[in-house]
């Protein structure tokens, strides 16, 4: 795959459909074999791996930095907190364990209901019936708006931006190892073999 011509929507549905909660690779690891990629493929080979072997841990040192940064300003850390929220529910997996989760939570109730003749009799109601999307756009409004109305919209989007350039010059120092080679080779041979099934 070329990654020169990569649009933003095909980077948008590779994060989409990767797994969000795996393990974070130790810290020694993260920050071993750091040196100045040659060319630009090169480059582009180490984002790619990087970003895809290394998420979990750019999520987290992000995290970290940011809840150091704003510690005194709740209101910044649950605009975070609704923003990290608005993101996970655009990926497949975390929006599958949502629906498995309040499938069963919310199930028995739903069954007591209709056996007491309260809940109606359709077995085709919708179960949630709002959009990811409308739930992404609806929980980042509210960050954005939070933020805005405590004055913190431009510092936060400043030091979001550092967090994601400190991230990018990582993934593009960092070697690539064989182990996030083969995650990754891993991980395109899934989506092709899930095309070619489709």
């Amino acid at each position: 795959m070329d990654w020169s011509h990569v649009t933003l929507a095909e980077l948008l549905d590779a994060l989409r459909e990767v797994e969000w909660n795996i393990r974070p690779r130790p810290v020694g690891e993260f920050i071993q074999k750091l040196k100045l990629p040659k060319t630009r493929q090169q480059w582009l080979s180490r984002m790619k791996c990087n970003f895809f072997f290394y998420r979990t841990n750019y999520a987290i040192y992000s995290a970290i930095l940011f809840i150091a940064r704003f510690l005194w300003r709740p209101v910044v850390l649950i605009a975070f907190v609704l923003a990290s929220l608005s993101v996970l529910i655009l990926n497949d997996t975390f929006a599958r364990q949502v629906n498995t989760m309040s499938t069963r939570a919310f199930g028995q109730a739903l069954v007591n209901m209709r056996a007491k003749g309260t809940g109606g009799g359709s077995k085709q109601r919708s179960r949630g019936g709002i959009l990811r999307i409308q739930a992404f756009t609806a929980l980042f409004g509210v960050c954005v708006a939070l933020l805005w109305l405590v004055s913190a919209l431009w510092g936060t989007m400043l030091f979001l931006s550092g967090c994601v350039v400190l991230c990018c010059a990582h993934a593009s120092s960092r070697s690539v190892s064989s182990k996030a080679k083969l995650a990754n080779f891993r991980s395109e041979f899934r989506t092709a073999w899930r095309d070619g099934a489709a």
